[in-house]
């Protein structure tokens, strides 16, 4: 009960707030001096012209504003508190984030790096940090991209950078067995890309170094992956496989991951669909075939171009027995000038039910 009390008196306190005028992620507005209406609504979301930017490898529709020669670097971090107990010892409140990212493009040439000072209230490190060249840097047609560096993966959803929820998806987390890979942690390769990033078919194919952050497994060759997404105005459609090996007590696991993606976005309202099937063929070093399967459905709904509702609902299981399924309730709320305030509740079912409160305070200069 106080834990329903406790989010029902911040979702007043997030309806009653007065808006006030926010400038953009500070990457950009250094750069071309917008405000942050000009590509997000509730950070880190992205309206029509943000999406195109990101797309077309930040560049601009039409003639670029005048470049202001600023830094090109940003300071981004996240409070977070959460009533779950930490089974490593964290305090319930922390300094959950502090990262530094910068971003842009000229020419030909486009980079993104993003670096963690702190993740997860522990000592970071990279997580992006890659260029790419387009053949054509325009807004129209198909275009060949190559990009080089460590990277996230080109998913139907991004796990992380734009993820609206303080949880995550359990999909992208999921790991099977003894098997570390996980989609969550970006990895190094590099990407061939053609099509239209904005409209129509856009084909990426990937070959990726095996090596899962914090494993402690040796490097063991290269994995890969190709996605197909087909972009329409309001709906895009993705599809996307990954095949790699993981060395498991010098036993390897052959491992495949595939998945279908369905997002929609019309007026206030959006909505993701994931599903995902996976097929170890030794997932604990000793033989076991596993094959385990998951996703999630996730609602948007806009109130206002400041304060934003998210129910997500996710679900995982293997073939061993594994399965977890959450609910997510989530309010978030642009605070003011690069801030945002997320109160969520989430319910979980692993197999025991409970039921945690979380709130984060992100926030970028």
């Amino acid at each position: 009960m106080t834990k329903l009390l406790t989010l029902f008196a911040a979702g007043v306190l997030l309806l009653t707030t007065a808006p006030r005028r926010a400038a953009a992620i500070p990457v950009f507005a250094h750069r071309y001096g917008y405000s942050c209406q000009q590509c997000h609504t509730t950070i880190p979301h992205l309206n029509g012209f943000g999406q195109r930017f990101l797309r077309n490898g930040f560049r601009l529709p039409g003639p670029a504003p005048e470049d202001t020669h600023a830094l090109k670097i940003a300071l981004a971090s996240n409070l977070a508190y959460t009533s779950e107990p930490d089974p490593t010892g964290l305090s319930k409140a922390i300094v959950d984030e502090v990262e530094l990212l910068t971003g842009g493009s000229y020419g030909h040439f486009s980079y993104f790096g993003d670096s963690y000072i702190v993740d997860g209230g522990r000592p970071g490190s990279f997580r992006d940090a890659w260029a790419s060249y387009w053949t054509t840097p325009s807004q129209a047609g198909n275009v060949l991209r190559l990009k080089v560096g460590n990277m996230g993966l080109p998913l139907p959803v991004d796990p992380e950078v734009f993820r609206e929820t303080e949880n995550h998806y359990a999909i992208f987390d999921q790991t099977v067995g003894s098997n570390p890979f996980r989609f969550f942690d970006p990895h190094f390769g590099s990407e061939l890309a053609f099509g239209n990033p904005n409209q129509g078919l856009d084909a990426h194919v990937l070959v990726l170094k095996s090596h899962d952050p914090q494993s402690g497994l040796p490097d063991s060759g290269f994995d890969k992956m190709a996605s197909l997404q087909w972009n329409m105005p309001a709906l895009t459609l993705s599809t996307y496989g990954y095949s790699g090996s993981r060395p498991l007590g010098g036993a390897r696991d052959a491992f495949s991951r595939y998945g279908l993606g369905l997002s929609t976005r019309t007026g206030r309202y959006g909505s993701d669909v994931v599903v995902q099937q996976g097929i170890d063929n030794n997932a604990d070093g000793l033989g076991t075939f596993v094959r385990s399967s998951g996703g999630f459905v996730q609602f948007r709904w806009e109130f206002s171009r400041a304060l934003a509702g998210i129910v997500r609902y996710d679900g995982i299981e293997d073939s061993a027995g594994n399965f977890s399924r959450s609910a997510t309730f989530a309010v978030n709320r642009r605070l003011g000038r690069n801030a945002r305030l997320t109160v969520e509740d989430v319910v979980t079912h692993a197999p025991a039910t409970k039921n945690t409160l979380n709130a984060g305070l992100l926030f970028a200069y």
